[in-house]
């Protein structure tokens, strides 16, 4: 009877437990807020690219470092900071002609890559244009940012946030309620799609923010962030 009596009582303790803790859980509403600054980039990167082709790997080399030194010196004369480029690849690959063992040696092409970051986006065209002169085959990549970044997200995150408590607020006053302090935060990652990327730079060139008296139409940059928060009802 002892025993019988023990288990009961540890049975009744366990369903009280249990209880409690179904009575701490919280009536919530989880929303997203989605915050978004546009700015004008005052900032734009792309690389250089140096290629040379000769049947004599030595002169294909040499001719390509030459023209890597003038690409440079053309880069330094823009008056671009020493941190602000950098020699990202160098390569030399003989190319062949036919297939197999029957394949013929025609050279050997070198190439040379430089990554450049300009400070003042007025100069594109121009480190364009003497880069060319200098000796560079190609210039892609070209990517425009904002150097107040840091900024900005910050001033998106507080725009998410009150876009969130006002959609929270929103939500429970359709269903007679409001909403109490915040449960959670955390920031979301979305999916990258076309021309977007979650808590990130987007840019679009829709000509926005082109100096007239300059050629190049930096379009608008969006920085974008998307924080979920759930809210207690009450």
């Amino acid at each position: 009877m002892k025993r019988v009596l023990l288990v009961l009582c540890v049975s009744m303790l366990v369903t009280i437990q249990a209880g409690g803790q179904l009575s701490e859980q919280k009536s919530l509403v989880t929303v997203t807020g989605t915050g978004e600054i546009e700015v004008v980039p005052d900032e734009v990167s792309l690389y250089i690219s140096v290629q040379n082709f000769n049947s004599d790997a030595s002169v294909s080399r040499t001719e390509n470092e030459r023209r890597t030194k003038a690409v440079i010196s053309a880069i330094q004369k823009l008056g671009v900071d020493t941190k602000d480029y950098q020699t990202k690849f160098s390569s030399i690959d003989p190319r062949y002609k036919g297939d197999d063992d029957a394949r013929q040696l025609l050279g050997y092409v070198s190439d040379n890559s430089v990554s450049v970051k300009l400070r003042d986006v007025s100069k594109l065209m121009e480190l364009k244009t003497k880069v060319i002169s200098a000796g560079a085959t190609s210039i892609g990549q070209i990517k425009f940012s904002t150097s107040r970044l840091t900024e900005l997200r910050a001033e998106a995150r507080v725009l998410a946030l009150k876009a969130a408590k006002q959609k929270a607020a929103f939500m429970a006053e359709q269903l007679g309620q409001k909403i109490g302090k915040a449960f959670t935060i955390s920031e979301v990652a979305n999916t990258p799609g076309y021309g977007m990327m979650a808590n990130a730079i987007q840019y679009s060139d829709s000509g926005e923010g082109a100096d007239q008296g300059n050629v190049t139409a930096t379009g608008v940059l969006s920085v974008v962030e998307k924080i979920s928060v759930s809210f207690e009802l009450i």
